[in-house]
């Protein structure tokens, strides 16, 4: 019996420990199966997240691809106004400077006025003379209002065409446009009809579940999904007054997208901002530069040039919208450089009296003007670039004039000293060696005090004609 109850013991003691390690295990079960469940209800959650979000993005994008066309075809709009009234200024420029070349060159050969006519042998000529006179007037009142008497002067030369006579038109155009553009989201849900209900909805992704967000690459979608809002800004962005990008809302509102939590070095939303200004920005302001901007203006240089530089300090410059941005500039100057050269900077007589010398004298204080204006881009673009087209310009349409004017009496000293002067203030003062065009400039200047000596001009013209060569 002693034996048998020893037994028993044992037993009950192995149940004890049985029921203990049952009741573990059990206990151990039930938290495990409320952690799934609670795990299940966060995936739940998750899961109608997700669908509320899915069917959000996918009303957003369908809304977006129809908004996207009527945004895009609304910029291309603004693009042909734009270019369109720049094509009538530089028009009315050229045919400024053709009238004036004309009536000074022409005259001077004798050459016959041919009779126009169109395509019906209709007389035109009239309408071309009449064009002609207004333009003539028009350059009266030009020189009244600078307070110009003299012919061919470093001011009027130095002056460049406002946009008053084709302005009304474009400024009325411009506004309906503006007001089309502002209705086209007008009809759009509001979780997606302004820049803020996208982003508060992408950013609510992020907080909320951040290894999907990273997982799904949404940030390599997120510059498209706010391109559209950032075009529209940008048509009515008036960035000559205001060329700070913070200057614009939607800068100021992505300024920080994205940024909370543990933000890693590599997170992509960090480059919202600079791939939007890349993408979309960078090739607006390049339709500018291509269309509108005047690049004689003094005036315009501070906000053009803070333009460039704003692009460039969000953007690396040898990514390609940069690139074609900072070429277009280039090739706007180096189309006036080539354009300049094709009318007259020589006059044919002898007779500076004539109205070819003034002409001439006016072509070469442009030309001074369009030098001044390209060294001040020298330390933004390409200083190479910069210095081979502006010696280029100095060499083909500068010194031309002045060695005729040194070369022909009478001898205007005062002229002659005040045109070097000019060139060698505009110059860099590195490039003032004994090379390249100021040696150019030194043995004209040298040939010049020669000629003068012989000519026997005072001694006090002969000592100011030296110190041009110190």
């Amino acid at each position: 019996l002693q034996s048998a109850l020893v037994s028993l013991k044992e037993d009950a003691a192995k149940v004890k420990r049985d029921v203990s390690r049952v009741d573990t295990e059990l206990k151990l079960t039930k938290s495990e199966l409320e952690k799934h469940e609670q795990a299940l209800n966060g995936m739940n959650k998750q899961y109608l997240f997700y669908q509320t979000l899915r069917d959000k993005i996918a009303d957003c994008l369908d809304c977006l691809n129809t908004k996207a066309p009527l945004i895009e075809e609304a910029m291309e709009e603004m693009k042909e106004l734009r270019l369109s009234k720049a094509k009538a200024i530089r028009r009315l420029q050229d045919l400024h400077i053709r009238d004036e070349a004309d009536a000074a060159f022409e005259k001077a050969h004798d050459v016959p006025k041919e009779k126009q006519v169109d395509e019906f042998g209709r007389d035109i000529g009239g309408a071309v003379e009449k064009g002609r006179q207004a333009r003539a007037e028009l350059r009266k009142r030009r020189r009244a209002k600078l307070g110009i008497e003299k012919l061919g002067s470093k001011e009027e030369a130095f002056w460049t065409e406002d946009e008053a006579e084709l302005g009304a038109q474009y400024a009325e155009r411009r506004k309906r446009l503006l007001e089309d553009v502002k209705a086209i989201f007008l009809d759009a849900d509001d979780d997606f009809k302004t820049i803020d209900a996208v982003k508060e909805k992408l950013e609510q992704l992020k907080r909320r579940y951040p290894q999907a967000y990273t997982d799904t690459y949404i940030s390599l979608s997120v510059p498209s999904l706010f391109a559209p809002y950032v075009r529209m800004e940008l048509m009515n962005w008036r960035f000559l007054e205001h060329p700070k990008f913070e200057a614009m809302e939607w800068y100021n509102k992505l300024a920080e997208y994205g940024m909370f939590g543990d933000i890693k070095e590599d997170d992509p939303d960090l480059d919202v901002i600079p791939r939007l200004i890349e993408k979309v920005v960078t090739p607006y302001i390049t339709d500018f530069f291509f269309t509108e901007w005047d690049p004689l203006s003094s005036k315009l240089f501070p906000a053009v040039s803070s333009l460039v530089k704003e692009v460039l300090d969000h953007v690396d410059g040898k990514l390609p919208n940069p690139q074609k941005l900072l070429s277009t500039i280039l090739d706007r100057y180096s189309h006036m450089v080539n354009v300049h050269s094709k009318v007259p900077i020589v006059p044919e007589k002898s007779d500076k009296l004539d109205a070819q010398w003034t002409f001439c004298q006016f072509q070469w204080w442009r030309a001074l003007k369009l030098l001044k204006e390209l060294l001040r881009w020298k330390n933004i673009l390409s200083a190479e670039v910069i210095r081979d087209l502006s010696i280029s310009h100095l060499i083909d349409n500068m010194v031309p004039f002045l060695n005729k004017e040194m070369k022909t009496k009478p001898i205007r000293v005062n002229l002659v000293i005040q045109l070097v002067k000019e060139i060698q203030s505009t110059l860099p003062q590195e490039w003032l060696d004994n090379k390249g065009p100021a040696k150019k400039l030194r043995d004209i200047v040298k040939e010049y005090g020669r000629l003068c000596s012989r000519s026997g001009v005072s001694t006090k013209n002969l000592a100011a004609i030296n110190s041009l060569l110190r």
